[in-house]
């Protein structure tokens, strides 16, 4: 029974030693938190938000010491008014203005403060890095009111336990009928004792005080508010007219602040962009590019300082002439009507039937009017189905080597070809439009060869019984009729 209450009181006196060091470790954080900024005449800052996680949390306390602002560098942390309303932030310096502003930036924080931070606005350093003690503050500021009495129960058990370890009553190695034991090797505490723990703890915490301004070095966080950074916005409705200069137009971003435009060329669609122009003001919202001959593609990006916009739409623009023809015939020829023409015709077949059930389609474009001796750079024809195979079918455009008309074209009388596809495509099972690249045929008519157009066919005719019937010229869908575009120079 003895030794079971001797169990008791040294259990007893250990909690309570524990608790007499919690409340000592916390008494130590407070003095940097608090006597020490009064002593240098530095300013505490309790941080209230986690935009600086994980390196600062919330309820960490910054020590500053007041400044003036100026010959401050990237990677300095400074506490400074908010420039978007009342408050203050305590945030990372990342960039200097050309202006001499300082850019900012919480850790946490994916973009820069949306307003830069003038040498007036700053109020102080940041030195040292208190953690913890500052909690209290920081959950009546959130509303967090179950954790604030939780601490406060917490905190009144400590200082009732401590007492287990104070005093002269609850030594548990005192023996019966003695007032006070050595204890000999054990730990004895007693208030002599308990001064120079005090000190000790103090002294380390002034490494851990001085260490943390390494951490805190690398690390920031929010002030006393917290505030969301804007998303510049990137402009929009880019456009670029062909010619031997290309002009870009775009509206300007709705940012008023920003400082104005970035323009950037591509030799494929989407990218990779390298930028080519920096246009201010803001107001400003045209650029004349002159590259060398080709086919470019242009995005426009909005900049405020080191702060740039997402792109803009995507514009192409082409150093020559572009242009866009309509079929001026088009009809097609069925193997087992080998006699019918179909000229008039709102759909043209293309078939691959078996027992002599296929179908051609031919089409015919009017490009005259490119002057002779121009460089076709790119040449594509479209056609659009109004009935799409029951399963993908491989097409191939042959050029017509001679004439024919769109009134007269049978199967039987239908024009020969060049024994070389001159491009060959997919058309899906599905209404999609097919396009082929034939730009060494529109190349050939320009430089004198009889344009007599194409024949669209089945890469494997005969096989199976499958059709696309294609929209013609004369088809009530204006958008979807046979189209060539040529690039010219």
């Amino acid at each position: 029974m003895a030794a079971s209450a001797a169990r008791a009181e040294k259990a007893r006196f250990t909690i309570g030693l524990f608790s007499l060091m919690g409340i000592t470790a916390l008494l130590c954080l407070l003095v940097w938190a608090v006597v020490v900024p009064l002593a240098l005449g530095w300013s505490s800052v309790a941080v209230l938000s986690g935009s600086m996680e994980p390196g600062i949390e919330a309820g960490d306390v910054v020590v500053t010491s007041p400044h003036d602002g100026t010959g401050l560098g990237p990677g300095t942390v400074i506490v400074f008014k908010n420039p978007a309303g009342e408050g203050q932030i305590t945030h990372r310096i990342v960039d200097i203005a050309p202006t001499g502003e300082y850019v900012t930036r919480g850790d946490r924080n994916g973009r820069v403060d949306s307003d830069p931070v003038t040498a007036d606005q700053v109020v102080g350093v940041g030195r040292i890095l208190v953690p913890f003690v500052g909690k209290p503050y920081a959950w009546v500021y959130a509303g967090a009111w179950l954790n604030l009495v939780l601490a406060g129960i917490m905190a009144a058990a400590a200082f009732w336990t401590a007492r287990w370890a104070l005093l002269d009553r609850f030594n548990p190695w005192r023996e019966p009928g003695e007032t006070v034991q050595p204890a000999g090797l054990a730990l004895r505490v007693s208030r002599a004792d308990m001064s120079a723990l005090v000190v000790v703890l103090l002294v380390g915490s002034v490494v851990t005080g001085t260490g943390s301004t390494a951490a805190f070095a690398a690390t920031t966080g929010n002030g006393t508010n917290s505030w969301t950074a804007d998303v510049l916005q990137a402009p929009t409705s880019v456009t670029a007219t062909d010619g031997s200069t290309i002009t870009i137009d775009w509206t300007a971003t709705a940012d008023t602040y920003a400082t104005g435009h970035r323009v950037l060329r591509a030799s494929s669609p989407g990218g990779p962009y390298s930028q080519i122009a920096q246009v201010t003001p803001r107001t400003t919202t045209t650029y004349d590019d002159t590259p060398a001959t080709g086919l470019y593609y242009y995005v426009v990006r909005a900049y405020y300082q080191n702060w740039e916009s997402g792109n803009s739409n995507e514009a192409d623009g082409y150093t020559g002439t572009r242009a866009t023809y309509g079929s001026t015939a088009d009809t097609w020829g069925e193997e087992d009507r080998p006699n019918d023409n179909y000229g008039t015709d709102t759909e043209m077949v293309t078939q691959s039937g078996n027992n002599s059930k296929n179908g051609r389609s031919f089409v015919e474009f009017d490009v005259s009017g490119i002057p002779g001796g121009s460089t076709v750079d790119s040449a594509t024809l479209t056609l659009c189905p109004d009935k799409d195979p029951t399963s993908a079918r491989t097409y191939d455009v042959h050029r017509v080597s001679a004439s024919w008309v769109e009134t007269t074209l049978t199967w039987n009388n239908q024009p020969s070809v060049a024994a070389s596809a001159t491009d060959s495509q997919t058309q899906p099972g599905s209404l999609t439009c097919t396009t082929w690249t034939v730009t060494a045929d529109v190349q050939a008519w320009v430089d004198g060869t009889a344009n007599n157009g194409w024949r669209v066919s089945d890469d494997d005719e005969g096989n199976g019984n499958v059709s696309t019937e294609y929209k013609t010229r004369e088809h009530a869908d204006t958008a979807d009729r046979p189209l060539l575009e040529v690039m010219y120079r």
